[in-house]
């Protein structure tokens, strides 16, 4: 580590987020739904390490009241 602050592209360990799967399946919708929506600026990601994404429980349960709304 050369001290340099790297933003961070791994969630936060809990339950505070989910897989696109998870995510998905909590507000009725595909998962490629939510890559549309995610490529439209509506909802964000975090990736792991590996390169998956993870979404935030918040920014999903919000999105989809906003949808319905």
């Amino acid at each position: 580590c050369d001290g340099r602050l790297m933003p961070q592209t791994q969630p936060p360990a809990g339950d505070g987020y989910l897989s696109p799967n998870e995510a998905a399946e909590l507000i009725s919708v595909t998962i490629k739904s939510l890559h549309r929506w995610e490529d439209e600026g509506l909802i964000h990601s975090l990736r792991t390490p590996g390169g998956h994404r993870r979404y935030r429980r918040a920014d999903v349960l919000a999105l989809i009241a906003e949808k319905s709304a």
